[in-house]
């Protein structure tokens, strides 16, 4: 059930343990909960860099980060571009993704382009543009010896990821190619 900005940081957190706990006898790997926050927000108005996306405050996404590590959860930082760079919004979050138990998510149908307007341009990212953002995680990783990142690339459609097969598995970052979306396939 996704009820998207319902929940405050506490409550995610402890509807993560309540929809984990069936998990954790299902195999032999243990279960690790993940709060997911939208750090990168796409917007329709251009905003004063004409970026057309806003980010969260340092002290909203500290909170998060609180309420994961109080039921020994993770963090997902979720970046929807907008007319911004995947290697621009990656610096932004850097202070975070230093940190052990913090994740990176992209939304590709929310990376307009130069041009394009979040909600009426269809957003897309190219592998090459996700192998540059892995490989600069991959630099977090190795430089503050951090245990592996996940790298999630939600799919909302089947040419939000383009070249898809040249995506690049690296040292440090499992990147992970998920389909998402709402309504049929």
């Amino acid at each position: 059930q996704t009820i998207v900005g319902m929940k405050s940081p506490k409550g995610a957190a402890q509807k993560l343990v309540s929809q984990s706990a069936p998990y954790a006898n299902k195999g032999t790997r243990p279960v690790i909960g993940e709060i997911d926050l939208i750090a990168t927000i796409a917007t329709a108005g251009p905003g004063p860099d004409r970026k057309y996306r806003t980010r969260q405050a340092d002290e909203v996404i500290g909170t998060y980060l609180n309420a994961a590590r109080s039921v020994g959860a993770r963090l997902m930082l979720d970046i929807q571009p907008g007319r911004s760079s995947l290697l621009a919004e990656l610096r932004a979050l850097r202070e975070w993704l230093a940190q052990p138990d913090v994740d990176l998510a992209v939304d590709p149908e929310w990376a307009v382009g130069r041009r394009g307007v979040p909600g009426r341009t269809p957003g897309s990212v190219t592998a090459k543009k996700l192998n540059k953002l892995s490989l600069r995680l991959t630099r977090t990783v190795e430089a503050a010896a951090l245990p592996p990142k996940l790298l999630v690339v939600h799919q909302f459609r089947r040419g939000s990821v383009r070249g898809r097969k040249r995506v690049a598995q690296r040292p440090g970052v499992q990147v992970l190619l998920n389909f998402d979306g709402i309504g049929g396939p």
